[in-house]
């Protein structure tokens, strides 16, 4: 397949015993050199680095191999004839190393709709093995279908440079599908996938197996942006990716999947998900999904800044403009193909007054009518936050415009306008051109297939002149005399040619401005550094008042514990005194009561013997 540096054939070796002449220098991207003088170069490399094979080497130094670049796409070249079934002819192989050298410049392998299928994806499968070269990989629109993905796939999973994949429109079925996620989902470089259907071409398709694969694949910690654009991926299908939005995944394209019914589940996941953009253009979800996903972006966690929710059946957008009053994150939405024309309400106003973070507003094909942009006359002046805005393709006239320029002239924030494939007509253009005289920020304007005629031709010619905040306007499709579209386009020239004049100059003062800045801010840190100091010394000292604090509070709660104990000694003393006193007062009454017993019984015994003696004194006289 590849030749030896001394002429023989031989398969791919050991990455550690060989050296590749795949380099970002461009001196090796040029087909002109000899194929000797990089044989030459290669062999001096590898002889410089014998001392590095280990006795893990399938190979010796010795036998080390070397591959020149054009064998290398020769036998590209080779193996996609043979997925072509074509002859290999000379002139084509030329052809074909001119468009692979363009294709491989900055470290990138672009080979899109070539045709490419098993053996090319083979081929570039043993490339990957050993070459740590590339880091962007670009296969779509081939045909490389199920076993040319497992190929291609077994390369990938030993490669480590590897960063961005795009397999998009391969004609890989479930089963492949199902195998390119699972290897990725333990491959360690590739951060970004694309294997998107386009154009209806060699369709890619994930069942619910592959869709559970995915899931693990989201869930590796380097794996960031993933779109699976037009892959009938079904609700069914979204069900299974749902839990795996709970990762660093940060850009998700799910358009053209026939997304319905699964949006609730998937709305509550993104609240606590990394995602910065999702695209969910072309599906299905309707109102009650417009409702679903209302909940998640009132959500103060939500981190999605750009959101696609275009052609997806939504006529009533009440609530989510209600809940993007209370967002702060997105900063682009599109909203394109909703027929939105009973669905714009006072909702609208009341986020056109609130917003202060989203910048890009795309409302076309929404069938919007005069009274329908009445509200962009109102909500307008009041907003601080939209850049661009863009309103094509609906059915907005010349009374349409009166409404909204209304709001265009107190306006500060819009520079980009789209106003294309409406009917406008004259009158409109002429209303809009009288409200850029006075208009200050405005820089791009779309009015292709507006109907405008010469008068507002030679209005906008004029102008241009004096108005050199304008630097495109696009009046493609209008039946307006070259002269006026000749003279417009010079001065939007002019415009653009003086702003550069300029730039430099206001590069410089803005420059200045962020130097002076910069020392005001270095003043400043200084400042908050010295209170910081001063901040931790009297942190340093309320800890040592705390620590004193501390230990008298020890101190006072040791002398109150061992007051708390005499008294609780005293205490137990009193009630024994207290015990042994009315004991002695018991006896001593007991006592009482006896002695006075008997000092009664006396008392009558010598009443007794008085009256006795008495008795006898009066027997002894007798």
């Amino acid at each position: 397949m590849f030749k030896r540096s001394n002429g023989s054939e031989k398969s791919f070796p050991n990455r550690k015993s060989s050296t590749w002449l795949i380099s970002p220098k461009a001196s090796l991207f040029s087909l002109s050199q000899s194929r000797q003088n990089i044989t030459k170069k290669a062999v001096s490399q590898n002889n410089k680095r014998r001392k590095k094979v280990t006795s893990r080497n399938v190979r010796t130094a010795s036998e080390s191999v070397t591959y020149s670049w054009s064998s290398l796409i020769t036998n590209l070249y080779k193996a996609r004839c043979k997925d072509l079934s074509i002859p290999v002819v000379g002139h084509q192989l030329e052809k074909f190393a001119n468009f692979c050298e363009t294709g491989f410049k900055a470290r990138r392998f672009r080979l899109p709709d070539l045709g490419l299928a098993e053996n090319s994806a083979e081929f570039i499968g043993e490339i990957l093995k050993f070459s740590s070269f590339f880091c962007e990989m670009d296969l779509s629109k081939n045909n490389l279908k199920d076993l040319g993905v497992k190929h291609l796939v077994d390369g990938i999973a030993r490669n480590k440079s590897l960063v961005y994949l795009d397999l998009s429109s391969n004609n890989i079925s479930s089963e492949g599908s199902e195998y390119l996620f699972k290897v990725l989902s333990r491959q360690n470089s590739v951060i970004s996938l694309k294997f998107s259907s386009l154009e209806g071409l060699n369709r890619n398709r994930i069942n619910s197996c592959a869709a559970k694969k995915l899931c693990e694949l989201f869930k590796n910690p380097i794996f960031l942006m993933c779109e699976i654009e037009g892959v009938n991926l079904g609700d069914e299908g979204l069900t299974y990716l749902t839990p795996g939005l709970e990762s660093n995944l940060m850009a998700l394209n799910l358009a053209k999947n026939n997304i319905s019914r699964s949006i609730g589940r998937f709305s509550k996941a993104l609240v606590s998900s990394n995602l910065v953009q999702l695209n969910l253009a072309h599906n299905n979800i309707g109102n009650c999904g417009c409702k679903e996903l209302s909940s998640a972006i009132s959500e103060e966690n939500l981190k999605i800044e750009v959101l696609d929710l275009s052609y997806n059946n939504i006529t009533d957008s009440r609530s989510f403009f209600l809940a993007l009053c209370k967002n702060s994150s997105i900063k682009n939405l599109s909203l394109e193909g909703n027929l939105l024309k009973s669905g714009l309400s006072h909702t609208l106003y009341q986020f056109l007054c609130a917003n202060k973070f989203l910048s890009t507003l795309n409302l076309g094909s929404a069938e919007l009518e005069d009274d329908g942009v009445e509200i962009f006359g109102k909500g307008l002046p009041k907003n601080r936050g939209l850049t661009c805005l863009i309103l094509r393709n609906n059915y907005i006239g010349h009374s349409g415009v009166f409404y909204f320029s209304e709001g265009l002239k107190k306006n500060k924030t819009l520079k980009t306008l789209d106003l294309s494939n409406n009917p406008l007509r004259s009158k409109g253009g002429l209303t809009l051109a009288n409200v850029l005289k006075a208009q200050r920020t405005l820089e791009k304007i779309n009015l292709k297939d507006t109907y405008l005629r010469d008068d507002v031709g030679q209005v906008l010619s004029e102008l241009t002149l004096y108005r050199t905040n304008l630097k495109s306007i696009n009046l493609e499709m209008n039946p307006i005399d070259i002269k006026y579209t000749s003279s417009i386009q010079r001065n939007l020239s002019k415009n653009k040619n003086k702003a550069k004049r300029y730039l430099a100059p206001r590069l410089k003062n803005r420059i200045q401005k962020l130097k002076q800045e910069a020392g005001n801010i270095l003043k400043i840190t200084s400042k908050i550094e010295l209170k910081k100091k001063e901040k931790l010394n009297i942190t340093q000292r309320v800890e040592q008042t705390r620590q004193r604090l501390s230990e008298v509070q020890e101190d006072q709660l040791h002398k109150n514990n061992l007051i708390k104990e005499e008294l609780q000694t005293l205490k137990s003393k009193s009630s024994s005194l207290d015990e042994l006193l009315s004991s002695t007062q018991k006896k001593l009454q007991k006592e009482t009561t006896n002695c006075t017993q008997v000092m009664n019984y006396w008392k009558s015994q010598l009443s007794k013997v008085k009256s006795e003696i008495l008795q006898l004194e009066k027997t002894s006289k007798m």
